[in-house]
């Protein structure tokens, strides 16, 4: 694999970047939805990414000047020091140089459907302000669109980079369109086709041109397959591993389109990998690299390293192999490197498990009388868990206090199938392959462990996550296979991250959200779909005024669970997990057939299906295999005369 991979390498210089119109294998291709709820777009997860050999490169802007008074400037040594505008929303963040006719570079970051990580980017926004004198930051949700349309405006009209993320809306991409277009650097990402394609750095843009095929650059495309995975549907991870290595591989490229991508997976890497610190890191980078500001880590000298020694490094890198090295005091911090999948406990904040099996070691020793509790695969979103959102250890906990071993296993979106696959497995799995009736899985981890259960607080499909939506029932099939393997139940239970508590109490779930946590995960086998809470609304006298709702600690646009939801949750998965130790004898299978109008004779009636003889088959397996069916007759008719009567009789 190595040695293919340098060869991928080889191919990739040689080729010398050639010219592509576009590259977006992961686009989540979701036109701006029009008169209908919004849809949470991937990941936070995995963007799509569009390549292009434009004309002429687009130029920055000559940067603008503070105008204030010398005595009211303020230096940058002190956070305190940092001008604020907050509020709810919007919110600016900015330290003027002490040289009053200093630069200024204005960057403004648009939040799309992560209403709950707008206290994140202000943290970011205000730590970069202090670290970067003349950088300008102003902090809004889509919300302005519609609530601050005029600040937003006057924010866009003059900055010098526009970041947004995660943007869907048809009147909101409308609105932002034209505005964009006039701002010289725009990172857009994980929203609509729309927007994603208004996209540029440099000469880098993911504006496709016309009458041109959308795809990789066969080099790239090449490189790509070195790392990736012999099976299909991990296509998606492979991708993901390449962005996070991409910055490193691409900078031995001379050619300046090449460098340009190479600043556009820079800023998504930090952006990806999320937290405080990664977001304050890249709003710095942007200043210094397209305005020429000095933060407080200025670039130190590079030591004196072989091509093929720095080569090697990060192909090691890219590989997994080695872990990217932390940046030199005074030069452009690195990338605070967070897993792309592991296990989190809020006994052990800050720590990330390895492993299933090393996070049970833990749990059992941490927890003595959880030794025969059910143990429940818990799929997060990854960012989540990085932005350390309230919700993950409250449901952790709860599941503890109903007796239950919580595995919470984090992923960036793609890759929830990987995890089960590979990480989880359990007795039945274990004993099939034992007795020849299926192929052992080549990529089951031998750190996986048994689990009783599997829940997602994710919804979409298992395969592809957000970024396989478009194509969830080819891939189903693959995800029926994963799930029949491993034979516990399937759960999705999540929060509504695209609708506040107040509107679905009022008007239920939203078509889209709907179809994110019901219809998607249905295709794969999921069962007892159960919403666990969602935004907060913010009101506090309707939620007062709600049993359910009393009592909220939380602020609005945050997530919260509903402890009557996470109730229902706990007790459908010991209902489902004791199934399996009853006997057949015991347990109770209802059996629906087909019977309007009622009263008439119509029971098990179906258009060129023989119902009787398929209830008598049915039945007679099932009293095979132990269950209590009572006395069944011999002609599949009088069956079908015994369930007629007593259908008839219950609705005399």
């Amino acid at each position: 694999m190595r040695t293919s991979a340098v060869f991928g390498c080889l191919v990739l210089l040689a080729t010398c970047y050639a010219p592509v119109d576009s590259w977006s294998p992961t686009a989540l291709r979701i036109p701006a939805l029009h008169g209908a709820p919004k849809v949470l777009s991937a990941r936070a997860s995995t963007p799509a990414l569009a390549l292009r050999s434009p004309l002429q490169p687009s130029s920055l802007r000559p940067a603008r000047t503070v105008q204030q008074n010398a005595l009211g400037l303020r230096s940058a040594a002190t956070p305190l020091e940092v001008e604020k505008v907050t509020g709810d929303v919007p919110s600016k963040h900015f330290v003027p140089n002490s040289d009053p006719n200093a630069k200024t570079f204005r960057v403004v970051l648009i939040a799309g459907f992560e209403t709950f990580n707008r206290e994140l980017y202000r943290k970011a926004a205000e730590k970069a302000a202090a670290q970067c004198p003349g950088l300008e930051i102003w902090v809004f949700t889509d919300k302005d669109i519609t609530q601050n349309p005029e600040q937003l405006d006057s924010a866009l009209d003059g900055a010098d980079v526009v970041f947004g993320s995660l943007i869907f809306d048809f009147e909101e991409v409308n609105w932002l369109r034209d505005r964009l277009s006039k701002i010289p650097t725009r990172f857009i990402f994980e929203s609509a086709l729309e927007l994603m394609s208004s996209t540029q750095v440099g000469s880098f843009s993911m504006a496709s041109e016309p009458g041109k095929k959308q795809g990789m650059p066969p080099a790239v495309k090449s490189l790509l397959s070195k790392f990736s995975s012999t099976r299909e549907e991990d296509r998606l991870d492979s991708y993901t591993k390449f962005l996070k290595a991409g910055p490193s591989l691409l900078k031995f490229i001379p050619v300046d389109k090449a460098q340009d991508l190479r600043k556009w997976l820079q800023t998504y890497s930090y952006w990806n990998a999320g937290g405080v610190e990664n977001v304050a890191a890249m709003f710095c980078t942007l200043a210094s690299d397209f305005g020429g500001l000095e933060a407080e880590f200025a670039p130190a000298p590079q030591k004196d390293t072989p091509f093929w020694e720095t080569l090697l490094k990060a192909f090691k890198q890219l590989l997994g192999l080695e872990e990217p090295e932390q940046a030199q005091e005074g030069s452009a911090p690195a990338v605070v490197e967070v897993p792309q999948r592991g296990l989190v406990h809020p006994d052990r904040p800050g720590y990330y498990f390895e492993s299933p099996r090393e996070y049970l070691a833990w749990y059992r020793q941490h927890k003595p009388e959880s030794k025969d509790w059910p143990t429940v695969g818990v799929l997060l979103y990854r960012k989540h868990v990085i932005s350390e959102l309230a919700y993950i250890p409250e449901l952790t906990r709860h599941m503890e206090d109903q007796k239950l071993t919580p595995l919470p296993l984090f992923i960036t979106g793609v890759d929830g199938h990987i995890a089960v696959r590979d990480s989880l497995t359990s007795p039945f799995e274990t004993e099939a392959v034992k007795r020849g009736d299926m192929p052992a899985n080549p990529t089951l981890s031998p750190d996986a462990v048994n689990v009783d259960a599997v829940v997602s607080t994710i919804g979409f499909p298992l395969v592809g996550g957000p970024a396989g939506s478009m194509e969830g029932a080819r891939q189903a099939e693959l995800a029926q296979e994963i799930l029949l393997s491993k034979n516990v139940p399937y759960f999705v239970a999540a929060p509504l991250l695209i609708q506040d508590i107040k509107s679905w109490y009022q008007t239920g779930i939203g078509g889209l959200q709907s179809v994110v946590l019901y219809a998607l995960p249905e295709l794969d086998g999921a069962i007892d779909a159960i919403a666990l809470g969602g935004l907060c609304c913010g009101d506090k006298e309707f939620c007062n005024a709600n049993r359910d709702l009393q009592a909220c600690n939380r602020e609005g646009g945050e997530i919260r669970l509903v402890k009557e939801r996470l109730l229902k949750l706990t007790d459908r998965i010991k209902r489902w997990t004791a199934l399996r130790t009853n006997a057949n004898k015991d347990k109770r299978i209802a059996v629906v057939l087909y019977g309007y109008p009622p009263g008439i004779g119509a029971t098990g009636t179906a258009a060129l299906l023989n119902v009787p003889k398929s209830l008598m088959a049915l039945l007679t397996r099932m009293k095979a295999e132990g269950y209590d069916v009572g006395e069944l007759p011999e002609d599949p008719e009088d069956l079908m005369t015994l369930v007629r009567l007593g259908g008839e009789q219950g609705h005399k």
